[in-house]
């Protein structure tokens, strides 16, 4: 986050607390259909997946991390997790 913050700030950019990370070429929050058809689909056609979606890659996380099952759950923010 502070390097995005810097590399906004070099731009002249927004950087308000309230600012999207990932946002539209307008400033608003980026579209989810938008981001599949420019940068995960094209990313699956090169590493030759046959589906790479926000969820695979969230599993896919999920999966490979280390430690105890309720402590993987804790850091992936199920919501059925009670802390």
């Amino acid at each position: 986050m502070v390097e995005w913050r810097e590399e906004f700030r070099k731009k002249s950019k927004e950087v308000s607390p309230d600012a999207f990370v990932f946002r539209g070429r307008f400033g608003g929050p980026m579209d989810p259909s938008n981001f599949r058809k420019r940068v995960l689909h094209k990313l699956a056609e090169e590493l030759e997946l046959p589906k790479l979606t926000s969820q695979v890659i969230r599993r896919t996380i999920a999966t490979l991390a280390e430690g105890h099952v309720k402590g993987v759950q804790g850091m992936m923010r199920y919501p059925h997790v009670s802390r």
